[in-house]
């Protein structure tokens, strides 16, 4: 009976939706700040291994639980609107427990960044289990702190923000501009921060990189509440979309666009100065664009959602200006680029030397499986054909 119960039960916590963000955008964006950090600081020894593993980990726990928790919180809005969701499907108990759950496992992954290579620690361990111990909890989170205090304030506060989002009574997100604020903040600029700060490294290319992903993130959640005006306006939801109208908020989005596009390529040129070897891959992408450009235009390639499950209309997409969807797979591509740098730049491999490039370059393109099996291959395919 209890097998009979929980095989159905696992299908569905497999179908939540929120597991599905590590495949997509904020994965990838995280990911190539996480690789262009460690290229930049010159983080190449296996010894920060072990800390960059815990670093992608609080943030796969955080970005899961991100989603969930507004999954959770919009279920009675979504089942009005006409949605179907797994979680819908399950008692409310168990997305519960999951959320509690990933608060748990981020607070335990927290702390153990806190004293990983701890000194103090080690020497009060040494020492004894009394005395000795406690003296060394104190000086090793002591320690700890004054490395990651500025990462787990912003670990937390995003951990924060990202609850009341969507959690009443507070919910950000039916309140006008305050939710578009919220979401940008939940799902790009603190991660991004956070990312650098773990790093310790603050720069021109730090504000760079907040100011790219945070526009980008702030195009995002405005076409998103676009396509849901409808649903909004009949569950009432009052996002900011519902409050300005349709016609202003598609105004804001062009002109996000357009600064989307601005920063991307002072990226570009920013990575061209750093990385000057990124000159064999940047050069290819802009050339690449006017070859898909003249591609869309003969109807030889069809422009096209890279998640077929959030059910983008066609009419939508044929509207979005072709270098706003350019931009997300050239960032990929980048990605992969300096995935495979970091690999060049750590030979001679040792045992442990090679585990970091290799684990980097094999989650970089599971983060980009939606992007490869709709656009990649599919494009690769016709352009052989052609």
């Amino acid at each position: 009976m209890m097998i009979n119960y929980f095989k159905p039960m696992t299908k569905k916590i497999l179908e939540i939706k929120a597991w599905k963000e590590l495949l997509d955008l904020n994965m990838q964006v995280y990911l190539l700040t996480i690789l262009f950090c460690i290229i930049i600081t010159k983080s190449y020894n296996y010894g920060v291994a072990a800390e960059i593993t815990i670093l992608i980990s609080l943030l796969s726990l955080y970005l899961v639980y991100t989603f969930l928790v507004n999954d959770y919180c919009d279920m009675p809005f979504d089942i009005k609107a006409g949605k179907k969701r797994a979680i819908h499907e399950m008692p409310k108990i168990v997305p519960l427990g999951m959320l509690i759950f990933f608060v748990f496992l981020s607070v335990i992954l927290t702390l153990l960044l806190i004293f990983w290579n701890s000194e103090p620690l080690s020497e009060g361990l040494s020492e004894g289990l009394s005395e000795g111990l406690s003296e060394g909890l104190s000086e090793g989170l002591s320690e700890g702190l004054s490395k990651y205090g500025i990462f787990v304030l912003l670990y937390g506060t995003a951990y924060f923000l990202a609850t009341v989002y969507s959690a009443f009574p507070v919910r950000l997100k039916s309140r006008g501009s305050l939710g578009i604020i919220d979401d940008v903040l939940i799902e790009k600029t603190l991660p991004v921060l956070l990312i650098f700060s773990f790093f310790e490294y603050y720069n021109l290319e730090t504000l760079l990189l907040v100011v790219l992903f945070s526009l980008l993130q702030l195009k995002i959640i405005v076409e998103h509440q676009i396509l849901d005006y409808e649903a909004d306006l009949k569950t009432e939801v009052h996002t900011f979309v519902v409050k300005v109208g349709v016609k202003k908020a598609s105004s804001l989005l062009n002109a996000v666009r357009v600064f989307v596009l601005l920063f991307f390529l002072l990226f570009a040129i920013t990575l061209l100065l750093k990385i000057p070897f990124s000159v064999i891959i940047l050069a290819p992408l802009f050339i690449g664009y006017f070859v898909m450009r003249k591609l869309v235009a003969e109807g030889k390639v069809e422009k096209k959602a890279a998640r077929q499950d959030l059910n983008v209309p066609k009419e939508w997409t044929d509207r979005v200006p072709l270098y706003d969807g350019y931009i997300v797979s050239s960032m990929n591509i980048v990605s992969l680029f300096l995935a495979l740098f970091l690999a060049f730049k750590s030979y001679p491999f040792t045992a442990y030397g090679s585990a970091l490039p290799a684990f980097l370059i094999a989650l970089v393109l599971i983060s980009q499986y939606y992007l490869i099996r709709n656009i990649y291959i599919p494009l690769t395919k016709t352009v052989i054909s052609c």
